[in-house]
C-alpha cells in the first residue's frame, strides 16, 4: 500500500513538472509577426529622396524588416532592409526614400518572425508627375515693324509632363471696351530650361504696349492635378 502510494504521488508529480515547463516553453514563444500599421502622408507630392513619408508599427517575434519601392513598369526597388534581435514591438516614422521619383506608385513592407512567420503589406502612393511654374520676370515684346501689333508675352519656366498649353492676356483696366483676349500659347524645352509663350495680334499700340496679366493654362497627364495647371504672370507695359 505504501508503495503504491508513492507510485502515485510521483505520478502527479511528474505530471505538474511536465506542465509546468510546457507552460514557461509557451510563454517564451512569441505571436506570429503582425504588421499593425503601414502609412504615409497625403500624397501628390514632388519626389524627395530627404523627406518622411512613410510609418510603421509592427508586433510579434520580428527578426528582419524590409521597404520596397513599386514602380510603373512593375520594378520592385528595395531601398531599406534590417535585421535585428528578436522583439515583440517595433515602431518608425518618418521614414524617407531615397531614390524617390515620379513613376512610384506604391511601397510594400516586408515583416519576418522568429518563428518563420511573414507579414506583408503594400500601400499605394502617388507622387505628382507634372509640373508647371512661369520663372518671373516675364517679358513683354511687340513687333514694332510697320502697324503690326502682334505682341508676345514670354516667361522661363519649370515644365514636366505637359502635353499642350492654352493662353490669354487680361488688361489691367479695359481699354476701348475689350478687357483681354485669348492668345496662342506654345513652349520650347523642358524641366528648368523652358521657355513660355502667349502671343497676340493686338488691333491698337495702345493694346500691344499695356500691362496686364498673362494666364496660361497646362494641359496634363497627372491624377494629381485634375488635368489641368493654371499659372499666371505680371505683364508690365511698355513704355
Amino acid at each position: 500500500m505504501r508503495r503504491t502510494c508513492v507510485l502515485i504521488f510521483s505520478l502527479i508529480l511528474g505530471i505538474i513538472l511536465f506542465s509546468g515547463a510546457n507552460d514557461t516553453r509557451s510563454a517564451n514563444v512569441l505571436p506570429a509577426v503582425m504588421i499593425e500599421r503601414f502609412q504615409a502622408i497625403p500624397d501628390c507630392i514632388s519626389p524627395d529622396p530627404h523627406r518622411g513619408i512613410l510609418s510603421y508599427r509592427i508586433s510579434g517575434g520580428v527578426t528582419r524588416i524590409s521597404l520596397s519601392a513599386l514602380h510603373h513598369d512593375g520594378r520592385v526597388r528595395p531601398f531599406l532592409s534590417y535585421r535585428l534581435p528578436t522583439t515583440s514591438l517595433i515602431e518608425r516614422t518618418n521614414v524617407a526614400d531615397p531614390g524617390a521619383t515620379s513613376d512610384v506608385e506604391g511601397y510594400r513592407l516586408v515583416a519576418r518572425g522568429a518563428d518563420g512567420s511573414t507579414a506583408t503589406r503594400d500601400l499605394a502612393f502617388r507622387y505628382r508627375v507634372a509640373r508647371f511654374q512661369p520663372i518671373p520676370p516675364a517679358r513683354h515684346l511687340r513687333d514694332t515693324t510697320g502697324g503690326n501689333f502682334f505682341t508676345r508675352y514670354e516667361s522661363n519656366a519649370r515644365l514636366e509632363r505637359v502635353d499642350s498649353l492654352t493662353c490669354s492676356f487680361r488688361f489691367d483696366a479695359p481699354i476701348a471696351g475689350e478687357s483681354g483676349r485669348a492668345g496662342a500659347a506654345t513652349f520650347t524645352g523642358s524641366g528648368s530650361s523652358a521657355v513660355v509663350f502667349c502671343e497676340i495680334r493686338w488691333r491698337s499700340l495702345r493694346k500691344a504696349q499695356a500691362g496686364g496679366t498673362v494666364e496660361w493654362v497646362a494641359r496634363v497627364t497627372d491624377q494629381c492635378t485634375q488635368g489641368r495647371i493654371v499659372r499666371t504672370a505680371r505683364i508690365n507695359p511698355i513704355p
